[in-house]
Parts: C-alpha cells; sequence; structure tokens
C-alpha cells in the first residue's frame, strides 16, 4: 500500500511527526467485526463466566444467534460518523457520548432512529 498509495496512507509509522494529518488508527473503534466482537465478547464472558468449553461454545452459539439483524445494520450505517470522529479526534479513542455530540453524520434510517 505504500508504494501504490503513497500520499493516502497517513497511518503509516513513517509519516510519524513529518505530515500534520498521521495519526495511528484505531481500528477496535472503526472497524464493525470489533464492534461485533466486543459486543459478543459481553455476552459470552457475563457471569458466571463458563468453566467448561462446551459451556463457552453454547454461549457463544447462543450470542450469535440472539444477534438482531438491527444491530449489524447500526453498526454499519455508523461507520461514517465513526471515521468522522476519528478523524476528528486524531486517532484518539472515541470517548463514550460520542453520538449524541455527533447527530449530523449519524444514520437517519427507520432502523438507526
Amino acid at each position: 500500500m505504500e508504494q501504490n498509495f503513497p500520499a493516502l496512507t497517513l497511518t503509516l509509522h513513517r509519516f510519524r511527526e513529518k505530515h500534520p494529518w498521521y495519526f495511528p488508527p484505531k481500528m477496535d473503534d472503526f472497524l464493525v467485526i470489533e464492534r461485533l466482537w466486543a459486543i459478543l465478547g459481553a455476552k459470552v464472558y457475563r457471569n458466571p463466566r463458563p468453566t467448561h468449553v462446551d459451556a463457552l461454545m453454547r454461549r457463544v452459539r447462543d450470542a450469535v444467534r440472539e444477534t438482531k439483524p438491527e444491530t449489524l445494520t447500526k453498526l454499519v450505517h455508523e461507520t461514517p460518523a465513526r471515521m468522522n470522529k476519528i478523524f476528528e479526534m486524531k486517532g484518539r479513542k472515541i470517548p463514550a457520548g460520542w453520538k449524541a455530540r455527533n447527530s449530523q453524520w449519524a444514520c437517519k434510517c427507520n432502523v438507526c432512529k
């Protein structure tokens, strides 16, 4: 990527302290799959924690089965707002309550309201 798109890869470490827009990516804030893993992880490792592999696998299956399509839609639709917030914060972690302060970037579809 650095060879093919050198002007568009501002998260590369070679731009550290050389380019004003450099910032390291916060993939856990941005990538939809990371957000989904966080949701599923909270359900799987709730108390009491599973003590056997069978119990763990049962919780994983239940958590995936219980995930609503609306949750996935919201995760994907909030991606533009997350991108803008990460850019605005120059790569720092997105704070709790960021959605209320960034409503101009929020999706206005029926699912995300």
